[in-house]
């Protein structure tokens, strides 16, 4: 992994769940530009809108790295929950896959030991206002003057960019 990225170039943190988001980080400046996973319902569930989840990368042409959180199914998941959550994850590393872009899975227990992150939601939603202050309103509920819907996109936001950011820190692409 080069240590000197183009000025320009960005950081992706991605939670793949169907609730997850992606954010590009900019690491020399620190600007953060956050998307919500891009779903839409048939058969009354969730899928991934592969197109518009590819047209989120478009716009930050100079990508340096990719760091997904490593999420597995647990052994209480149903089996249903737990087929529609790999194929979620499948599709996000297909559409990595598909841009060549260089991708390094990392387990939420490593990245949220390192980041010092509780492992319930408001907490980690209260983590990422500590590490990224100026970025609040993207994952504070509208309903609390912020930008977000509900408090699991808020959730899949806060923890995106702290993935960015614990990919920052940790690989050696400090801005």
């Amino acid at each position: 992994m080069p240590m000197n990225q183009p000025r320009d170039s960005y950081v992706v943190g991605i939670d793949p769940g169907l609730t997850g988001a992606v954010a590009f980080l900019q690491p020399s400046s620190g600007a953060l530009r956050v998307f919500d996973m891009p779903t839409y319902k048939i058969r009354g569930r969730n899928r991934i809108i592969v197109p518009t989840l590819r047209k989120c990368f478009d716009s930050h042409l100079r990508i340096e790295h990719v760091f997904i959180e490593d999420v597995h199914s647990l052994p209480r998941d149903a089996g249903r929950a737990a087929f529609a959550f790999g194929r979620a994850l499948g599709v996000v590393e297909g559409v990595i896959g598909g841009l060549a872009l260089p991708m390094t899975p990392v387990t939420p227990q490593k990245w949220k030991r390192d980041m010092q992150v509780p492992a319930d939601k408001a907490s980690a939603i209260a983590r990422a206002c500590q590490l990224l202050p100026e970025h609040v309103a993207l994952w504070t509920t509208k309903r609390n003057g912020g930008e977000c819907p509900t408090v699991a996109a808020a959730s899949g936001r806060a923890e995106a960019a702290m993935i960015a950011l614990w990919g920052i820190r940790h690989s050696g692409l400090q801005g």
